[in-house]
């Protein structure tokens, strides 16, 4: 993950925080050691909290091994390919039926993956089918549509994490790379004239957000009420910095998007586009 020249330094974060707490001078309040350790907390908040920023992982695949321990830290992913072959993303429940009560017992192989994450002694049979499917070359044509649960031998391969490690399901056979996009989670500043992974727009949002953790120190009325203040303005800028993002990667789009979050439109077993109406009305927004 390059850092590109035009991002903000830590310099840039303390500096405009130091402008916010009126303490200009290194040292008079807050040392640039100090400084530097609330701009790792900021900036990881803010790494979270706006999802930025994004990074290509290739990982070259080993034969017959169905996970891998990513570095650095993933925060959320975006998509993953086995040699060029995308795949959904699952979860070792959803494989196995749990959410429906199937509990899948129907493996049949003698012997599991190498590298999934299962339980010490497990030989394949009677274990779900996830665990005991025979590793693959890919790309290949699965059956199925995705994401059907549970998830039986011979369907469409998908990727799954567990105990922080990426997993594949079949194993992937043969050489070639799992190339993951997603958003890592960012690594630490160690002097102040690092360069950062934000550009220059992050910088109030950073600096808010040190404030209010600088302030969080000073156990006084005075003192909350301007942490308070930081806070406030840090998601200020969050709210406009999601947005850009947002645009950014093609997210927010001029058609119409189909809510399919079902807490969303469901109240009182009636199913309602507004979440505040009682009316159990379909059809558009009833304010």
């Amino acid at each position: 993950m390059p850092v590109i020249a035009a991002n903000a330094l830590c310099s840039d974060f303390i500096n405009r925080a130091r402008l916010f707490l009126n303490d200009p001078n290194p040292g008079a309040r807050w040392t640039d050691p100090a400084m530097i350790n609330l701009a790792n907390s900021a900036t990881k908040t803010a790494n979270r909290d706006v999802l930025f920023p994004q990074a290509r992982w290739d990982i070259p695949i080993i034969s017959g091994q169905g996970t891998y321990q990513i570095s650095p830290a993933v925060i959320t992913t975006d998509v993953v390919y086995v040699n060029g072959m995308i795949l959904p993303q699952s979860s070792p429940d959803l494989m196995q039926g749990q959410q429906l009560g199937v509990n899948d017992q129907t493996g049949t192989n003698a012997v599991t993956a190498t590298g999934v994450n299962i339980p010490d002694g497990a030989t394949g049979i009677y274990t779900p089918q996830w665990i005991s499917e025979g590793p693959a070359t890919y790309p290949f044509l699965g059956i199925g549509a995705s994401g059907l649960a549970p998830w039986y031998n011979g369907y469409n391969p998908v990727y799954y994490w567990l105990g922080g490690y990426l997993g594949i399901t079949p194993a992937p056979l043969g050489s070639g790379y799992i190339t993951m996009f997603g958003v890592p989670v960012v690594p630490d500043f160690v002097l102040t004239t690092d360069a950062s992974y934000f550009p220059i727009n992050f910088i109030n949002a950073i600096a808010w957000k040190i404030c209010e953790l600088a302030k969080f120190s000073d156990d006084t009325d005075r003192s909350a009420e301007a942490r308070n203040y930081a806070a406030n303005q840090y998601e200020k800028e969050m709210r406009s910095l999601r947005t850009w993002n947002r645009r950014r990667k093609g997210d927010d789009t001029a058609t119409p998007v189909v809510v399919t979050n079902r807490s969303y439109y469901v109240r009182g077993n009636n199913r309602t586009f507004n979440s505040g109406s009682s009316s159990g009305i379909w059809g558009p927004y009833n304010e």
